[in-house]
């Protein structure tokens, strides 16, 4: 009698974007072996038909007991798809081939490589006094995204650190190249002072959600409003007449 030798198959997956930052997601491929014939969902046996198994982006796959020999490992290019993200087959490898030897493990490397999705944001500044005329002043804002991050002075970059822009009021400050998702805007609230003006959170708005889309800009302003009442005192004119 013979046994059959048998060895492992580990199906590896890498994702990233163009910033070689790790992209999570689940992924699906099959197995064929040398005849052609795919591995079933028993991992055991194989037939022409085409059975697709999972990977997650950053870990592996593995399949014990596979009879020696080469096996093709094909990734479902149809369900390539990360939100925010474009694949790109430049750089990606959807298709692997490996030799499985006996007691011994093979890799096969799946890699997939995509481009992180962009698009703009715009903060707009309104300050009025309690007669809705308009009230001149510059205003500081940050911007984090929903990582808890807050973008920095490049317009690019996101750290830990608050950082802040400035706006004028009855301006707007536009922000491209964004990575898709949401964001929150925060005025800095002790910076609200204007002379001759006192602040009230009476119909104001300080803080904001804006929605970056690659596809549309629907959502992508936020409207920071400051409200103020006007300072007034009391003029005291007083007349002297001489002869």
């Amino acid at each position: 009698d013979f046994t059959q030798d048998v060895g492992t198959l580990s199906v590896k997956k890498t994702a990233q974007d163009n910033h070689d930052t790790n992209v999570s997601g689940t992924f699906e491929f099959s197995v064929k072996n040398s005849k052609g014939q795919f591995l079933q969902a028993d991992k055991t046996s194989f037939d022409t038909t085409e059975v697709f198994f999972t990977v997650e982006a950053g870990s592996h796959t593995d399949f014990e007991n596979l009879p020696v020999g080469k096996y093709t490992v094909t990734e479902k290019t149809s369900s390539i798809s990360v939100e925010g993200y474009t694949f790109t087959s430049t750089g990606s490898t959807t298709s692997d081939e490996a030799t499985v030897t006996k007691g011994e493990t093979s890799d096969a490397q799946l890699v997939n490589k995509f481009i992180q999705d962009l698009g703009t944001l715009t903060v707009a500044k309104v300050a009025k006094d309690n007669n809705d005329k308009d009230v001149e002043g510059s205003f500081l804002f940050s911007v984090k995204n929903s990582a808890g991050k807050f973008l920095q002075s490049d317009e690019e970059t996101f750290t830990d650190t608050e950082y802040f822009f400035t706006v004028a009021a009855g301006s707007s400050k536009t922000f491209t190249d964004l990575p898709v998702g949401t964001y929150t805007i925060s005025e800095k609230t002790d910076a609200l002072s204007v002379p001759g003006y006192t602040y009230t959170s009476t119909g104001s708005t300080v803080t904001g959600n804006g929605v970056v889309s690659k596809t549309s800009t629907a959502e992508s302003t936020v409207t920071l409003t400051n409200r103020y009442i006007q300072d007034v005192g009391s003029l005291t004119v007083k007349k002297t007449a001489t002869d």
